[in-house]
C-alpha cells in the first residue's frame, strides 16, 4: 500500500475533487466509504469540516491532512467494506481518531482520506513524523489484509518513472526519458 500525503486548507476543495469527475474524467462512482462527519452530501460534510476548523482553531493555517492510499497493481481489488476497514485502521494508527475525517473512493485501486487536524475538542492532532507513521501504518495494513508489501516493490538503486512521466510518454508515443537514461 502506497500512502501519499499532502497538507491543505479547504475540505470543500478536497472533497470537491474526490467527488468530482477528476482531472481527466477518470473518477468512477465517487462515494464516501468511511468517516465521522455528519451530513447527507459531500458538500454538507465539507462545510462542517471547514467550519469546525475556523471556529475551534482560527489560528491554524493548513488544518487538513490528506492521504491517498493506493494498493499495488498486482493486489486484488478491495471491496468498499475492506476499504472502510483500511481507512479506519489508518486513522487509528495515525492518531486521528478524535478528528473530523472522511474517506472517499472513486477508483478500484485507491481511496482519499481527508482529515481535519483540529480535533472535536479543539486540540490539534500531532503530525510529527507523519510520513514515517504513514509508511508503518501501511505495512501493518498490508499484513492484516493480505496485500503486497509495497516497500519491497520499488527499486531503490535508481529513481522510478513517475505516473505523470509514463502518461506523458504514452501521449507523445515515446519511451519515458528517465527510462531512456
Amino acid at each position: 500500500m502506497i500512502p501519499r500525503i499532502s497538507k491543505g486548507s479547504s475540505a470543500y476543495g478536497a472533497l470537491s475533487y474526490d467527488h468530482g469527475k477528476g482531472r481527466r474524467d477518470e473518477h468512477e462512482n465517487p462515494h464516501k466509504i468511511a468517516g465521522n462527519v455528519p451530513g447527507r452530501t459531500w458538500r454538507e460534510r465539507a462545510k462542517a469540516i471547514d467550519n469546525h476548523a475556523r471556529t475551534a482553531r482560527p489560528d491554524v493555517v493548513k488544518p487538513l491532512h490528506r492521504t491517498s492510499l493506493r494498493v499495488s497493481e498486482t493486489d486484488r481489488k478491495l471491496t468498499d467494506r475492506e476499504w472502510k476497514q483500511v481507512a479506519n485502521e489508518y486513522i487509528d494508527r495515525m492518531g486521528f481518531e478524535k478528528c473530523p475525517w472522511e474517506a472517499t473512493r472513486h477508483a478500484d485501486d485507491h481511496i482519499h482520506i481527508t482529515v481535519n487536524r483540529v480535533q472535536w475538542d479543539g486540540k490539534l492532532a500531532s503530525t510529527s513524523h507523519d510520513y514515517a507513521k504513514a509508511q508503518a501504518a501501511s505495512r501493518k495494513i498490508e499484513k492484516t489484509h493480505g496485500l503486497e508489501d509495497a516497500s519491497r516493490k520499488f527499486k531503490r538503486e535508481r529513481p522510478e518513472v513517475s505516473k505523470g512521466e509514463k502518461e506523458s510518454a504514452v501521449r507523445r508515443q515515446v519511451k519515458p526519458e528517465r527510462e531512456q537514461l
